[in-house]
């Protein structure tokens, strides 16, 4: 609005003169519309999964899961041409050797979990453009995930977690992560806001490690020992009839501390290993169970064959006739045993 005054004033006899005063005042301007930017939150979640057998650091495995956060944005002021969207609470340590510092180009980064040797890489589609260690517009430890052009739009950024193997991996279930939390600020304009959105990761995944299983021919293990005379025995303690037997295994790569626990029906208290007969038969004559190295079984402790290798697992055993008593009687001697695996 333009506004005006005229002084007309006699200046000198005779002379007139005219002097215009002008005053002018100006109505402000209309101001633009506050910057403003909204974003979802997004949790992903893993289901469980089993490491695969042998898999080296930097095997990923499992299920990936995928999940998209969306930036809208409006009210860019004039003469500036974009937001930045950002994720930030990030450090360097989940970032692998080479993509600091230039920070840029960047499509994944690694997050530890509370599981030994496991961790979830972190995909991100469109890559972040650049890292920014040091706060100023930015918070610090965040990433520009990509820009909004114009006065107004909108941004998808597309998030996979995967799990991945970061060293020896133990069993365990996966507690909550934060993978960021996010902001949005004006490119080259000293404005910003954090929003009240992050991405996180669920709790939960469970995380196995490989199974062994017992071969089939093992499962239910009939041991035939040969026929033999009354006087191969000579006394509570001799034995007769020594023959092997195994228990055939399925194993993966690396499979830890493979043990055997056998449990007997009837088991003698005065013997180690020995099972006495159920029913009828021969008289005076047990059933003995010895180890790998002939040396007699104790029921219920288990019998460690160490780090198992990948594929087919023989455990080896004997048994034999045990004289338990005097004399020996001629009839069939039978026993029952059942047997336990555990590995780590």
């Amino acid at each position: 609005m333009i506004r005006s005054s005229l002084l007309l004033a006699r200046r000198h006899p005779g002379l007139l003169g005219l002097l215009l005063l002008l005053s002018m005042m100006f109505a402000p301007m209309a101001r633009a519309a506050s910057p403003t930017c909204s974003a979802n939150s997004l949790a992903l979640t893993i289901p469980a999964a089993t490491v695969p057998s042998g898999a080296a650091v930097g095997t990923t495995f499992g299920s990936p899961q995928t999940g998209t956060v969306t930036f809208t944005c409006s009210g860019l002021p004039n003469g500036y041409s974009r937001f930045a969207a950002q994720m930030y609470g990030l450090t360097a340590s989940q970032f692998t050797t080479g993509q600091l510092p230039s920070g840029t180009g960047i499509t994944s980064v690694i997050y530890t979990t509370n599981v030994t040797g496991v961790g979830v890489q972190l995909t991100m589609n469109p890559g972040m453009s650049s890292y920014d260690v040091t706060p100023g517009d930015q918070q610090s430890g965040a990433y520009i995930a990509g820009y909004v052009n114009g006065s107004s739009g909108s941004l998808a950024i597309s998030y996979t977690a995967q799990l991945i193997v970061t060293g020896t991996v133990s069993a365990g279930t996966i507690s909550s992560i934060t993978f960021g939390k996010y902001e949005w600020y004006i490119y080259g304009y000293n404005i910003s806001q954090t929003l009240s959105k992050s991405l996180t990761l669920n709790s939960g995944t469970v995380i196995s490690l490989p199974t062994c299983t017992v071969n089939s021919a093992s499962q239910n293990l009939t041991v035939t020992l040969p026929s033999v005379s009354t006087s191969a025995f000579t006394g509570v303690g001799s034995t007769a009839g020594t023959t092997a037997f195994s228990i055939g295994l399925s194993c993966p790569n690396g499979a830890n501390n493979v043990s055997v626990t056998l449990t007997g029906t009837n088991p003698s208290s005065t013997a180690n290993g020995v099972l006495l007969p159920t029913s009828g038969g021969a008289g005076g004559v047990g059933v003995q169970v010895l180890n790998q190295s002939g040396t007699a079984i104790t029921w219920g402790t288990a019998i460690s064959f160490g780090k198992a290798a990948a594929g087919n697992v023989t455990l080896p055993f004997f048994a034999r006739y045990y004289q338990t008593t005097s004399p020996v009687s001629a009839g069939k001697v039978s026993g029952t045993a059942t047997f336990t695996m555990s590995y780590q």
